[in-house]
């Protein structure tokens, strides 16, 4: 006689479940028992503690007295892009981004109050059936009449290869041959951009209407091709979660993450989950593609989301985020603008080093400023960034839409590249990791696809020798960081990481890592190689070059020892 639910009770099966526990809490234990072990031995003793007060002491000093230099600098001979400010300051205005984004804050601002108040409206006003489609109808309604403000007839062009995308995807994804597709055509699109300038309407057909539409290009305020580069990110990632949503793919192993998501196991989808969570194949559609592409709070600048993420959103808004939390960042987002606003009037580095107008300056400089200098560009590019995408998150958020915090890390807790890049637009870190670097084999074939990786990033960035000789140089430094971190992962090299010696020549390397950092951002989106080689001449030709370079390396290495008892903290906590 068979009794009823005797399969749930099978013994052979109740022992193997807790068999797999057994081994999950052992697992648990040892990497907890790992954790508490790195803690203790990169936690700083005292003389480590004085030597990084001492380090962070002399690097403050040098980056204040270099500031007050720039501004007595521009009293005795002007730097060009350093202009008198609407408060009767001086402050620096070379960068073309940020000015515009000052000079129209208050449209911006505007629009961003309107935006949320319609959007609120739409939701509140729309039956549940409707509501959906009512929201995404609204979404391209507010981004497309942005983008044909911007781009004037130029739109149409933007409009008609997003759409050649979804025809490609809408005809072969589920295909092997589909993502090959996808990645050629719009590889080839960026270098066409670049070579035609975003195309001429009248080379196609002559006729007097287009012929009015190229006319009302002169007054647009970007060529499309120009902010197509933001579009594509979200094209390939709307074509790619088609294409998986037919293999019925996943990159995150669903009960693994389970077991470490907090938020998922209080049964709140956090945004990982969402990015994996597929959709029917009909939803995959043009009125939820525009939908996404001209979603307006991430519309021009990002972060990047994927459209699975979004589109989930839509359907069922974020719940990780409360009024307080967003409160709270909004007030955040208000202090890190003041600061930088504060920053920008009594430092003029970034002026100096990325204006070759300047170059008589900065070539009177001795090695320690042109390392503060170098320093500087790297502060200044973090701070715009950062509060460029705090902005469009937080609009995003009080749309209850989430979006990747693009900078989870300050700039100046950093000391090797893996970690640098995961924590500098990390969104598009994201993006590059779902997209690229998994498709391409993942840490498997980590030392080669780097490479695919990096140099798509300097392609997508623009098509500069500069930025290629950036993204190699960031590429050259992971492989001997990815080199050493998978050697001592194995049993016969990790006692080593245990002698009192390890620590110091880890922070050895990282602060040679940090001066490295910082002169690669410089050669990518400063004056080029030369500044580095400049560098290199001033620092390794006299006595007193050598000694600074070496009074930086030791100022660098001394608060990498404190970064890394950060580290271990953070494996911790989180």
């Amino acid at each position: 006689m068979i009794v009823k639910g005797s399969q749930r009770n099978d013994p052979i099966e109740s022992a193997a479940l807790i068999d797999n526990k057994a081994d999950q809490k052992a697992k648990q234990d040892a990497a907890k028992q790992a954790i508490d072990d790195d803690i203790k031995y990169f936690q700083t003793n005292k003389i480590e503690k004085l030597m990084v007060l001492i380090g962070a002491s002399a690097w403050s000093f040098w980056l204040i007295k270099f500031g007050l230099k720039t501004v007595e600098q521009n009293l005795q001979t002007p730097i060009l892009g350093v202009e008198m400010g609407p408060l009767g300051y001086y402050q620096d205005k070379s960068d073309a981004q940020w000015r515009s984004f000052i000079e129209n804050f208050h449209i911006l601002l505007s629009a961003t109050i309107v935006f949320l108040i319609l959007s609120k409206g739409v939701k509140m006003f729309c039956t549940t059936q409707k509501s959906k489609t009512a929201l995404m109808v609204f979404n391209i309604t507010m981004g497309a009449s942005m983008f044909i403000y911007m781009f004037r007839g130029g739109f149409l062009f933007w409009l008609f290869f997003t759409f050649i995308n979804f025809t490609l995807g809408k005809l072969f994804s589920g295909q092997k041959i589909f993502p090959a597709l996808l990645w050629g055509f719009n590889i080839a699109l960026i270098f066409l951009n670049d070579k035609y300038h975003g195309f001429n309407l009248v080379h196609f057909f002559h006729t007097d209407l287009l012929q009015g539409l190229e006319d009302s290009r002169k007054d647009q305020v970007v060529s499309w091709h120009i902010m197509y580069n933001m579009t594509m990110l979200r094209v390939i990632s709307f074509c790619m979660d088609m294409h998986w949503a037919k293999l019925q793919f996943r990159s995150l192993k669903k009960d693994k993450h389970f077991a470490e998501c907090t938020q998922c196991q209080n049964k709140i989808i956090c945004l990982k989950e969402r990015q994996e969570q597929f959709h029917e194949i009909d939803e995959y559609n043009l009125l939820t593609l525009y939908s996404y592409m001209l979603y307006l709070p991430v519309l021009i600048q990002g972060p990047p989301i994927t459209f699975n993420a979004f589109y989930s959103q839509i359907k069922s808004p974020q719940q990780t985020h409360t009024f307080k939390d967003k409160l709270k960042y909004t007030l955040r987002t208000i202090f890190i603008y003041v600061v930088f606003e504060i920053w920008i009037h009594i430092n003029f580095g970034f002026a100096l080093a990325t204006r070759s107008e300047n170059e008589k300056i900065w070539r009177k400089m001795d090695s320690m400023e042109l390392f503060m200098c170098g320093f500087n560009t790297l502060m200044f590019i973090w701070q715009k960034f950062n509060c460029l995408w705090k902005y469009s998150r937080c609009w995003a958020l009080w749309d209850d839409i989430e979006v990747p915090e693009n900078m989870n890390r300050c700039v100046n807790n950093n000391y090797c590249f893996e970690g640098f890049w995961r924590s500098w637009h990390r969104g598009f870190n994201q993006w590059l990791i779902r997209y690229i670097y998994l498709p391409c084999g993942g840490s498997k074939t980590k030392h080669w696809n780097i490479w695919i990786v990096f140099t798509y990033v300097a392609i997508w960035h623009d098509l500069n020798i500069n930025l290629i000789l950036w993204a190699w140089g960031i590429c050259l430094c992971l492989i001997p960081e990815i080199g050493v971190k998978q050697l001592v992962k194995k049993p016969r090299f990790y006692k080593y990481t245990r002698t009192f010696y390890w620590k110091y020549i880890c922070a050895f390397c990282g602060g040679s890592y940090i001066i490295f950092l910082i002169f690669t951002n410089l050669i990518g989106f400063g004056t080029g190689y030369q500044t580095l080689i400049l560098f290199l001449q001033k620092s390794f030709s006299s006595i007193t070059g050598v000694f600074q370079f070496l009074v930086g390396l030791c100022i660098t290495s001394c608060v990498t020892l404190y970064m890394m008892e950060m580290r271990v903290m953070e494996k911790k906590n989180f």
